[in-house]
């Protein structure tokens, strides 16, 4: 929406980094790239300081307020405050009876650039209605919100993901994006379920989830594993959903459930696209190295918290290292460890036992249940 450059020169907005911008209002955030990962719209908030590069650090889904807006490094409007130049670039469109502020929809979204050696290519998810972006960020509105809830599911798949990759770009725009599929299945209405509880994560997309939810969210809509983690009391269970009502718990906040999610929906493109599961392994395997070794080392506590470790750089990694060096492996596990420059301490409890996972496995599964699930041929690896 707003070239950095020229946006600033013109007073559209205003860089704000010492300290960094935090809005009063959803119509008063401006997203960068940074805000933005995969399924996640506020996953990394900017920490104020006079560097040139911006530090990020990521968010905590469960301690997060359910009107939490992130901070920015630009506000709306010029050195004095005054927005009017700001509000008039946002476009109406479409130029029919259906004319909308293009911020009064929601909106799929990507970060435009990108890197060969990047754990994943293609990082998009939902922005919500109100805030507007910089050119890092590339975005597409769509008349109909399903639709775009859809493919924006479709894009945070590994096989859309892949498909990227095959191209060979690092800028992620419209002649690039308009190359990936969006298509009708049987299994569009649980990508569109999974796609809800990831993005939906603040009060801001209520009117998505009511909308979208009640023609999609079905009671017999539930995880392809068994597992003690998706059960917890961040987040509801499935038949526990209310597609009428957005409510804190509605989306999904554990580190488990939506890594579980993720998963099944790179399950769910795959048979929609006819991709086999030694196909979706193989994809996986030779083509998301980084990923996979992250992968390889993760842990997950017994109420899905993803225990932080070094191999992923994670904030605590170390002090979590050493914290278990001395730990008798059985009693609850209490680290802190600093963020915000140093200006403030994050104290986690981890629940024994932590458990490794198997994303291989974990495929094979949703693979194996999804097919039962819709009737379909289980194609042999």
């Amino acid at each position: 929406m707003f070239d950095e450059t020229y946006a600033q020169r013109d007073g559209y907005i205003t860089r704000t980094v010492a300290p960094v911008f935090k809005p009063n209002n959803i119509d008063e955030l401006v997203m960068v790239m940074g805000h933005i990962n995969i399924a996640t719209p506020y996953c990394k908030i900017p920490l104020s300081g006079i560097r040139a590069q911006v530090k990020y650090e990521e968010t905590d889904l469960v301690g997060m307020s359910e009107d939490f807006i992130p901070p920015s490094i630009f506000r709306p409007g010029d050195k004095i405050f005054d927005r009017s130049g700001y509000d008039k670039q946002i476009l109406t469109w479409p130029d029919n009876e259906n004319a909308k502020k293009l911020t009064a929809r929601y909106r799929y979204a990507n970060r435009r650039r990108s890197q060969p050696d990047d754990t994943r290519t293609l990082i998009s998810s939902i922005l919500p209605k109100g805030a507007t972006h910089v050119h890092n960020i590339f975005s597409i509105t769509f008349v109909d919100h399903k639709q775009m809830v859809l493919f924006s599911g479709i894009a945070s798949s590994i096989i859309c993901d892949f498909f990227a990759r095959t191209m060979g770009k690092e800028d992620w725009l419209a002649d690039s994006i308009s190359k990936l599929p969006i298509f009708e299945s049987s299994y569009n209405r649980s990508i569109i379920n999974r796609t809800l509880r990831l993005n939906c994560i603040t009060k801001h997309y209520a009117d998505l989830w009511q909308e979208i939810a009640p023609c999609s969210l079905a009671t017999d809509d539930e995880w392809t594993l068994n597992d003690h983690k998706l059960n917890n009391n961040v987040e509801y269970e499935w038949k526990k959903l209310n597609p009428n009502e957005w409510k804190y718990h509605t989306p999904l906040r554990s580190d488990f459930g939506r890594r579980q999610a993720l998963l099944e929906i790179d399950v769910l493109v795959a048979l929609a696209l006819g991709i086999n599961l030694e196909e979706l392994i193989t994809i996986y395997r030779n083509h998301f190295f980084t990923f996979r070794k992250y992968e390889l080392a993760d842990q997950y506590d017994k109420r899905g918290q993803h225990i932080p470790n070094t191999i992923r750089k994670n904030l605590g990694g170390k002090e979590v290292r050493d914290a278990r060096a001395n730990w008798d492996g059985e009693s609850p596990l209490t680290v802190s460890w600093p963020i915000d420059n140093g200006n403030q301490t994050v104290t986690k409890t981890l629940y024994p036992p932590f458990t490794k996972v198997d994303r291989e496995a974990d495929y094979e599964q949703a693979y194996k249940v999804f097919t039962e699930r819709y009737g379909e041929a289980i194609p042999s690896v």
